[in-house]
């Protein structure tokens, strides 16, 4: 693919990152970002280091759509590297962000293209481009204004009931991720063992490509969801001795008072509670 210019990657590229992370945070409910320095910061910084990393590895991609799962593959570990989110709520992130932006930007280039004729894939100077784009940009920052100012997001992980279901979430993305990781095995396999094509034919390359991008971000994903598993259990079993200390000292405390009735009652309750565990 060609080369990005250096003012194509501050007028174009830049701000591109910058929408797409506020759209990954703000589908999430992560508007604290936007109420902090600090996160401001982040922000910037993460629009920085994505557009940086894609001016120098654009040239070497072959298409737009390789090109596109590499740019979900940078943000989804930006998301999790940089701005700290959980691998699920990344995951999320990564799609929604790619999904709303695609959508105000095709919404942009067709409505531009019905009343100026001009198409976007035509050899435009980088000023033109970028002011073709400040359409589209009005267009995202109102649907970021809005989604801060009235606090819509598509999926909310920081209400109480979505953090307690938060690990059946992290199972959900497991297993996905797995089954996928599975698929992306058989049919590298495939391409490289039993097409009849040439191997190193344009389309069997491309493919070969991009199924190695989905491989690498399925399994950043399967490690993650294996730590985050493997935390939730250690967290798990340090609060289940807690309570039970916490209920012995409580036990004692009866038993001292000389309060039988009671101790019974506790005593009934801690069974009950362990044999749930």
């Amino acid at each position: 693919m060609a080369n990005i210019s250096i003012p194509s990657l501050v007028l174009i590229s830049f701000p591109e990152a910058i929408m797409l992370c506020l759209f990954g945070l703000m589908s999430v409910g992560r508007f604290s970002f936007l109420e902090k320095r600090n996160g401001l910061l982040k922000i910037a910084l993460f629009a920085a280091i994505v557009s940086v990393l894609i001016f120098f590895i654009r040239p070497n991609l072959q298409n737009e759509m390789e090109s596109m799962l590499v740019y979900m593959l940078l943000i989804f570990i930006m998301f999790i590297a940089l701005m700290r989110l959980k691998f699920y709520e990344s995951i999320f992130a990564m799609f929604f962000a790619t999904l709303l932006f695609i959508l105000t930007e095709g919404i942009s280039i067709v409505t531009i293209s019905a009343i100026t004729g001009i198409k976007v894939d035509q050899n435009l100077t980088d000023i033109m481009r970028f002011l073709i784009t400040l359409p589209e940009r009005v267009l995202q920052v109102l649907m970021v204004y809005l989604s801060y100012k009235y606090s819509i997001k598509i999926v909310d992980f920081q209400a109480k009931e979505s953090k307690k279901k938060g690990y059946y979430i992290q199972l959900f993305v497991y297993a996905v991720s797995a089954g996928m990781l599975t698929f992306l095995t058989v049919l590298i396999a495939r391409l490289l063992l039993f097409d009849n094509a040439p191997l190193l034919s344009k389309t069997t390359t491309m493919l070969l490509r991009i199924n190695i991008y989905l491989t690498l971000f399925v399994t950043i994903v399967l490690v993650l969801a294996i730590k985050s598993i493997n935390d939730f259990y250690k967290n798990r079993k340090t609060l289940s001795n807690n309570e039970i200390s916490q209920s012995l000292e409580y036990i004692s405390n009866l038993a001292e008072s000389g309060d039988m009735e009671k101790v019974k009652e506790a005593l009934q309750s801690l069974k009950i509670y362990v044999e749930k565990q």
